[in-house]
C-alpha cells in the first residue's frame, strides 16, 4: 500500500465527516435514525434477520448452483491464464 493509502472504514468517515461539513443537517439526519432504531428495538431486527436466515435456507439450492457456476468460471479463467502464460513464455 502507498503512503497515502487509507482504509475503507477511513474513507467512509471522511467522506462523512465532508458531507456533514457541508450540510450541517446530516447530523440531524443521523440522530432521527438512531432514534428510530433505539424505538424499533431489537426484537423488530432480530425478526428480519429470522426472515432472511429462513429464505437463505429455503433457496439453498439456488445458491449452491450459483457458487458452483461461479468457481467453474473462476477455474476456466486460471486456466486460460495459465494457456497464456505457457504460451508467451514458449515464445521468447
Amino acid at each position: 500500500m502507498s503512503d497515502n493509502s487509507m482504509t475503507v472504514k477511513e474513507a467512509g468517515l471522511r467522506g462523512g465527516m465532508a458531507r456533514k461539513a457541508q450540510n450541517p443537517d446530516y447530523a440531524e439526519l443521523g440522530r432521527m435514525g438512531g432514534s428510530k432504531t433505539a424505538k424499533r428495538g431489537k426484537d423488530y431486527y432480530a425478526a428480519i434477520g429470522r426472515i432472511g436466515g429462513s429464505t437463505t435456507r429455503d433457496r439453498g439450492a439456488d445458491y449452491q448452483a450459483m457458487g458452483r457456476a461461479g468457481g467453474a468460471k473462476v477455474r476456466e479463467l486460471v486456466r486460460l491464464g495459465r494457456a497464456v502464460d505457457a504460451a508467451e513464455g514458449g515464445a521468447e
